[in-house]
């Protein structure tokens, strides 16, 4: 299977097909594959976006308590828990529950994150879940979700 970045219609054949030469970059299919995603995640991971399209921004607070790598305390008791990532869970007081790999570890990436750090919420389904935090998507005052920054750490 080739895979063909960036021809343009000149390299069309009639039936729709490539007439190019795959060899023209000196690259294969699977190369020019895997540049092409890793520049994309580079660009996503790094550009701020000015708004998170289909959502509404609620408030800003200060992250002042770390529960583990997916739940945050604000300055003003609110809990909230970051939709759209699953961190490693710790027990947390939970009898018979055991520490998950790279629990301890998502949660000092939160904390380095986020504590102390003044976030933006934004919702856009459900505001608060079956154990009412609430939950919402967090900014910092960069611009960068802080889902996004957990993500690229590999947590």
């Amino acid at each position: 299977m080739e895979l063909f970045i960036g021809c343009g219609a000149q390299c069309k054949g009639k039936d729709g097909g490539h007439q190019g030469d795959p060899a023209v970059l000196g690259l294969s299919a699977m190369t020019r594959l895997t540049a092409a995603a890793v520049l994309l995640c580079v660009a996503t991971l790094a550009a701020p976006a000015a708004a998170i399209e289909g959502l509404r921004e609620v408030r800003s607070a200060v992250v002042a308590d770390i529960v583990d790598g997916d739940t945050v305390v604000l300055d003003d008791g609110t809990e909230v828990r970051l939709v759209g990532v699953q961190a490693p869970k710790l027990p947390l007081g939970r009898a018979g529950f055991e520490t998950q790999p790279l629990a301890p570890e998502a949660q000092a990436a939160m904390r380095e994150l986020a504590l102390g750090q003044r976030v933006t919420l934004y919702h856009g389904g459900q505001p608060v879940d079956r154990w009412s935090r609430t939950l919402a998507h967090l900014r910092d005052e960069a611009g960068r979700r802080l889902q996004r920054k957990m993500l690229s750490r590999g947590l």
